[in-house]
C-alpha cells in the first residue's frame, strides 16, 4: 500500500514532522509543539483503547484507566500552567515599551513580533533569505528609513546577529542597549588620551537629549555646536550636531530621553530574550 493510502504512515509521518518543526527553530514559542502533541494524543488513545479491551481482570483495566486519566489530567495542568507563564517576559517587555515611547512613536524590529509601535521599515520581518537575497537593499534604505521616521527605539532578538554587517554596524552605533531586548537611540564616546574628543551626533527628531555620566560635565566641558552644554538635558533639531568634549579620557553617551523622562544608562552585553522561551 501506499503512504497516502495508509493512515498509520501519514501519522508517522506527521509525528516525526511535527516534532522536527518544533525541535530545529532556533526560539520556538510552546505552542509549537502542539501539533506534535495532538498527533502523539492519537497514538496515546489508541494504546489507551487496545490497553482497556485487553483481556486481563476488570479491576486493573480500571486501575489502568483511571491511572492513565490522572496522568493525562496532570501533565495538561502544567502544560497549561507552562503556557500561560511563557509570555511573561514578553508582555514586560511591552509594558517598558509602553512606558518608553508614545504609541506614535516608530521603531525598528526585524523580529515582527513587535506590535505595539509603527514598524519604521516597510519589511516589518525578514526571514534568512531576504536578509541575504536583499542584503543591499537593507542597508541602503533602513538607516535612510528610520531616519525619515525619527525612529527611537530598536528591539533585538535572536536574528540581529545574522542581518546583514553593515546594518548590524549602523543599528550598534546608533542605538544603545537599555536592556538586551530594547535599544534607544544614542552615540557612545570614548574620550582618547588626549583628552580632547571631536565628532558628531545626529538627532533623529526634534526632542530632548542627555549626556551620562552626568558627572562628566563637572570633569570637563561639553560642547554642541560651539555651545557649552551645562545641564544634563538639552534640546536638539533633528539633524547632525557637532560635538566637543574636554576632559579626563573616558567614556560618555549622548541618549534621547525616553517619554518617561527617565535617564538610564547602556547596558552593553545582555542577550535578547524576547524571542527566547527555552
Amino acid at each position: 500500500r501506499s503512504a497516502a493510502s495508509d493512515p498509520d504512515l501519514l501519522l508517522l509521518a506527521a509525528l516525526a514532522s511535527t516534532f522536527a518543526s518544533f525541535a530545529l527553530q532556533r526560539a520556538p514559542y510552546p505552542y509549537s509543539l502542539l501539533p506534535f502533541l495532538g498527533v502523539a494524543g492519537i497514538f496515546a488513545a489508541r494504546g489507551a483503547a487496545a490497553l482497556l479491551e485487553a483481556r486481563i481482570r476488570a479491576p486493573l483495566r480500571l486501575g489502568f484507566a483511571t491511572a492513565l486519566v490522572v496522568i493525562l489530567a496532570l501533565q495538561s495542568a502544567a502544560l497549561a500552567r507552562f503556557v500561560q507563564a511563557s509570555n511573561a517576559g514578553q508582555l514586560a517587555v511591552l509594558r517598558r515599551i509602553a512606558e518608553l515611547t508614545s504609541p506614535e512613536d516608530a521603531a525598528y524590529d526585524n523580529s515582527g513580533g513587535y506590535v505595539s509601535r509603527p514598524h519604521a521599515y516597510s519589511y516589518f520581518y525578514t526571514d534568512s533569505f531576504l536578509r541575504e537575497s536583499l542584503a543591499e537593499t537593507l542597508v541602503r534604505e533602513v538607516p535612510r528609513a528610520i531616519e525619515d521616521r525619527g525612529a527611537v527605539l530598536h528591539l533585538r532578538d535572536l536574528r540581529f546577529e545574522t542581518l546583514p554587517p553593515a546594518l548590524r554596524g549602523y543599528l550598534l552605533e546608533h542605538f544603545q542597549p537599555l536592556d538586551g531586548d530594547v535599544a534607544l537611540w544614542g552615540r557612545h564616546y570614548v574620550v582618547p588620551a588626549g583628552g580632547r574628543l571631536a565628532d558628531v551626533f545626529r538627532a533623529v527628531r526634534d526632542d530632548r537629549y542627555f549626556v551620562t555620566p552626568e558627572s562628566v560635565l563637572e570633569r570637563g566641558r561639553l560642547l554642541v555646536d560651539g555651545e557649552q552644554v551645562r545641564e544634563p538635558v538639552f534640546t536638539l533639531t533633528k539633524g547632525e550636531h557637532h560635538v566637543v568634549y574636554e576632559g579626563p579620557p573616558g567614556e560618555l553617551d549622548i541618549l534621547w530621553l525616553p517619554r518617561d523622562g527617565r535617564r538610564w544608562q547602556p547596558q552593553h552585553g545582555l542577550a535578547p530574550t524576547f524571542s527566547r522561551i527555552f
